[in-house]
């Protein structure tokens, strides 16, 4: 009896049905459109994952400045003036009088910009203003007296609004300088000096300011302590070679968080995230210089 040869199944998954041999692996056409698939979700998920960094780098940030808005209020508390910070002036963005509040060197740095502050780089203060500016501090931090220029650098990543009306249409309701605060005499140099044309952000000139310049048609408008800015973000310097045009004071591409904004601490300790679009806007109502382009 003649025993049937049994026939082969060639089914779906038969390699030899689709024209190659048994444990042959992929065609090379199969291996380009896995390769195509992985490129287009990279390209899908890079994105995500860049933005997920930057947020994480914005909250960070706005952290750092919530301690600078608690730490400020406290400082006005002990302050003979009742001011907000330490700074001499409108030019000045010496953070060393936020220290005793804020003791963590790290939280002067935002990770969109990475300054750092040495401990060990520190000096003797003798100017007897600027000691009573510090509250009784007789050395200070090197890198807390200013901001490091570009990313990496030694330095603060912030700037200090200490002082307002420094340009534009003087506002003759309130006291100018800190002489004109008792704060006593300041002797010429970085640490000392006194600017006679600003109004010093204090529990007074800050409650209910009355604007005086007329952009955004703000003149006469009333001021509240919650739209006062006191700490923000500092610009970035560009690196040679980089020829984009850049604004003193406004969100630009270079910037801790790039062109979208800037975390602003206020004199009320509230931070908040300006953008670019409202930016300058909230410079003029917070600082009355008469400011209505970037």
């Amino acid at each position: 009896m003649k025993v049937p040869k049994p026939v082969r199944n060639r089914g779906l998954h038969d390699s030899t049905s689709q024209g190659r041999w048994p444990g042959a692996g992929f065609t090379l056409i199969e291996l380009l459109v896995v390769v195509a698939i992985i490129a287009i979700l990279a390209s899908l998920l890079l994105p995500a994952l860049s933005r997920g960094k930057w947020q994480a780098q914005r909250v960070a940030c706005m952290n750092n400045q919530k301690q600078f808005g608690l730490g400020s209020n406290m400082y006005k508390d002990d302050d003979d003036r009742r001011a907000y910070t330490g700074t001499a002036s409108d030019g000045d963005d010496d953070m060393n009088w936020l220290y005793p509040f804020v003791t963590s060197l790290k939280s002067y740095s935002c990770p969109g910009r990475q300054t750092f502050v040495r401990p060990d780089k520190k000096s003797k203060v003798s100017n007897k203003a600027y000691q009573e500016r510090l509250h009784g501090q007789t050395e200070i931090f090197i890198d807390l007296v200013a901001q490091g220029p570009t990313r990496k650098q030694p330095g603060v990543s912030y700037e200090v609004f200490g002082a307002m009306n420094c340009c534009g249409t003087p506002n003759t309701q309130y006291p100018k300088g800190n002489a004109c605060l008792a704060l006593g005499t300041f002797p010429g140099g970085l640490v000392g000096w006194d600017d006679p044309n600003s109004i010093i952000k204090t529990e007074s000139t800050c409650a209910n300011y009355i604007h005086a310049n007329t952009a955004f048609g703000l003149k006469g408008r009333v001021t509240a302590p919650e739209e006062i800015w006191l700490i923000k973000e500092a610009d970035v310097q560009p690196e040679p070679g980089y020829t984009k045009p850049l604004y003193n004071n406004y969100p630009d591409a270079i910037d801790n968080h790039g062109a979208t904004g800037e975390n602003v601490s206020f004199v009320d300790g509230h931070v908040e995230f300006v953008r670019q679009k409202k930016y300058v806007y909230g410079y003029e109502l917070a600082e009355d210089e008469g400011r209505s382009t970037p």
